[in-house]
């Protein structure tokens, strides 16, 4: 609708965003063991099809698991299958799915408004806070986003062009999204480009109609229902009632049936402050402002439209649904983008007051994060050349946006604060925390070399082994007492994780690995920093000392 040529201004700044947007992403992608717990079922999951042959169904631990649907899996396959079975080609589609959501976001606005705003909502998805750290990690959250954008991008396209080819990829691009995460998503994106039309068509309920019926739903839902139902109906004519009450808790019934502690109807107002940043505030100001401006300008702006379609209908429905976990809004962030990148541009135009709001919007979480930043380099032991970091960023910023000061004030903190400090972490902090305490790899290649026959499962006492299926390659059976692993292993070989302080319970036995396993939620991923540093220090935390012990079959 808007397309325009690129300055040369314009090329250093896509260039920079991208430079950072890969640095950050891929940097020591690989170099952390797969994370536990949620990071294990799909690595676990990804080796078991290669034990096994088998492509279509899912196993981790050797028990059929009907938790997700099958795309992020066959995504993983296929890295695997090019890079080999590691911790890198594992991670990888979330995140190439995260550089191809940014691109999408770059494509929706240029279309709609220009190039220009297309850059800046690009920036600002770059690096919302839980997208960023999301695009990292071996789940589909990121691959549902894209899969997502994907489909709101061509139907806005074949929308605005009026062109049928167009609506169909949506379509098949809204089939690939449910086989990612499930039907509902076909209620949610439908309910997204319903109220798109109705605000397009400013309530006009003839125009609107007359638009709806463009989209031929009865073409276009059936080609989205076989793409994402297929596999779903295969499982269920495989293993019957079981998959399907597994699948509809985990797809629908967590969120939308599960038992909470009521409505929190400001629960994702609340996340989406500190999942947002470094742009939340000035999204939740721009809010603001339309509501007191009483909608100017609003139906004459196409980002903003969509913008605000995709984050209410997003809010209202994930709202009333029961289960609430921050992420699951991260699908929402490709319209928010959009929505903050409005504001953004409009801001030259605002009054002192709303200009000077909107300023401290960015001036404030992005003078906490080159803080944050600054501090990582003085509290780990790292190289002070790693600054750099820090400044280069704001250098050519400068240099891209030294004619416009508005865009350079919005950027010129919050995104490069928080860049600095995201590469930091991937440079310093992450491999800082691997190193001595995250052993599971270590355990592994212990076990495989003393006991390379598969078999022999591995017992685990008063810990939940998550990754060690992974790594062991073998079955693991978790969360055992004492007793238990021995009534299990009687006259059998032993195979088992257990304290150091109950090895000699165990009789004559050889230690393979002795180390530190942490016996805290490595979902809390700030907790488990901290207990690292408080270890270092001599200071209680949650590591414990543990032995893989075994001995032969008698």
């Amino acid at each position: 609708m808007k397309d325009q040529a690129f300055t040369r201004q314009d090329k250093l700044v896509v260039g920079l965003l991208s430079l950072m947007a890969v640095t950050a992403f891929f940097c020591n992608l690989g170099l952390n063991n797969i994370w536990t717990p949620n990071e294990s079922f799909y690595a676990e999951a990804i080796r078991e099809m290669w034990e096994s042959g088998n492509f279509i169904e899912v196993f981790y631990n050797y028990e059929p698991r009907f938790n997700k649907p099958i795309m992020i899996y066959w995504e993983v396959l296929l890295s695997t299958a090019i890079f080999g079975l590691n911790e890198f080609a594992i991670r990888l589609p979330s995140a190439l799915a995260g550089l191809g959501t940014i691109y999408l976001v770059y494509r929706i606005g240029q279309f709609l408004e220009g190039r220009q705003l297309g850059i800046v909502a690009a920036i600002i998805m770059t690096f919302a806070f839980q997208f960023a750290i999301n695009a990292r990690y071996a789940a589909p959250a990121i691959s549902l986003t894209f899969f997502f954008t994907l489909t709101v991008y061509w139907f806005l396209k074949g929308y605005h062009r009026e062109q049928f080819k167009y609506i169909l990829l949506a379509y098949i691009a809204l089939g690939v999204t449910i086989l990612t995460k499930g039907y509902p998503y076909l209620i949610i994106i439908g309910a997204v480009i319903v109220f798109y039309i109705l605000l397009d068509q400013r309530f006009r309920w003839k125009d609107f109609f007359k638009k709806l019926g463009f989209l031929r739903l009865y073409i276009g839902l059936p080609i989205s229902i076989i793409i994402g139902m297929t596999w779903i109906i295969y499982m269920y004519a495989t293993y019957g009632q079981e998959f399907w009450d597994i699948f509809m808790m985990e797809t629908f019934e967590r969120a939308f049936t599960r038992e909470s502690e009521g409505l929190k109807p400001f629960f994702y107002l609340e996340a989406n402050i500190w999942g947002f940043l470094p742009y939340s505030l000035t999204f939740y100001f721009g809010l603001i402002y339309l509501l007191i401006h009483k909608f100017k300008g609003f139906f004459e702006n196409k980002a903003l439209l969509i913008g605000s379609a995709w984050f209410l209908v997003m809010l209202v429905i994930f709202t009333a649904s029961k289960g609430k976990i921050p992420t699951y809004f991260i699908q929402g962030y490709p319209g928010m983008s959009l929505f903050t990148a409005y504001f953004v541009m409009q801001m030259a135009g605002f009054s002192k007051v709303w200009k000077t709001l909107f300023q401290v919007s960015f001036w404030l979480p992005g003078s906490l994060f080159v803080i944050g930043g600054i501090a990582i380099i003085f509290a780990f032991p790292a190289s002070y050349v790693l600054l750099v970091l820090a400044i280069l960023p704001v250098i050519l910023l400068i240099i891209g946006y030294r004619k416009d000061i508005e865009l350079l004030k919005a950027f010129s903190f919050p995104f490069t604060g928080f860049a600095c400090m995201y590469i930091l972490f991937s440079l310093i902090v992450f491999p800082f925390v691997e190193d001595g305490y995250r052993n599971h790899d270590k355990i592994g290649e212990a076990i495989l070399e003393r006991v390379p026959d598969q078999s022999i499962p591995l017992m685990a006492e008063h810990f939940v082994t998550w990754n060690l299926p992974y790594y062991a390659k073998r079955r693991a059976f978790d969360n055992l007492s004492e007793e238990q692993i021995k009534e299990k292993t009687n006259g059998e070989a032993l195979l088992a994780l257990v304290p150091e302080s109950s090895v000699a319970n165990y009789g004559e036995v050889e230690i393979l690995w002795e180390g530190l396993i942490y016996t805290g939620s490595e979902s809390r991923t700030l907790e488990l920093i901290l207990d690292v540093m408080k270890d270092r220090q001599g200071e209680p935390t949650r590591f414990q000392t543990f032995c893989i012990i075994y001995r032969p079959e008698e």
